[in-house]
């Protein structure tokens, strides 16, 4: 029996030394490693939310900007804004659904039409113009021709800017859910 005792006091005391032994040469610092990973990998998931969001709303803004301008601006400043927005509409359709990218597509065309109805009134308008000191020119097809021509752009183009101001408030709301500010913060799994 004191020989198990004594085995039992000296197995003890080298698991003691051991241990002793582990203390001595454990760092505490590895015990932080997994909660610093943890965190950079949450700073990194935020970042990247962040970086979305930026993306998403300078497109927002320039869909924004283009619509005003279609609404308000010359042939000439809506080509600058179509020229500079199509960079936008290709980054749109990895950042954005369908609904979304569908709205972008159509705005971007409503300028090119706006700029070719404008551009088709003011050559209705200068031939009618060329020809109004010609009386017999009045009277023929071709005049009452060029003036149905004309009214029918005219009315196209006041149509695409009305439906576009109407649209305004449904861009926003289609947008809403890429650019609310609270989603960037929200830890969605």
């Amino acid at each position: 029996m004191s020989q198990l005792i004594s085995n039992i006091i000296h197995n003890g005391l080298l698991v003691l030394g051991n241990l002793i032994i582990l203390l001595k040469n454990f760092n505490p610092i590895i015990l932080l490693a997994p909660y610093l990973g943890y965190q950079q990998y949450q700073l990194s998931r935020l970042q990247l939310r962040k970086n979305l969001f930026d993306k998403r709303i300078q497109i927002y803004t320039a869909t924004i900007s283009l619509a005003s301008a279609i609404l308000k601006s010359s042939p000439e400043i809506i080509k600058e804004k179509l020229n500079t927005f199509e960079v936008s509409l290709h980054e749109s359709k990895v950042l954005f659904g369908q609904e979304v990218n569908q709205k972008i597509v159509e705005i971007y065309f409503k300028g090119y039409e706006i700029i070719a109805l404008k551009s088709n009134m003011e050559d209705e308008s200068n031939y009618i113009k060329a020809n109004s000191d010609n009386k017999q020119w009045y009277e023929s097809e071709d005049s009452k021709e060029s003036i149905e021509q004309f009214k029918y752009y005219r009315n196209k183009y006041k149509e695409i800017r009305e439906t576009l101001s109407c649209e305004l408030p449904e861009i926003e709301t289609l947008f809403y859910p890429y650019i609310n500010l609270s989603n960037i913060a929200v830890n969605k799994k």
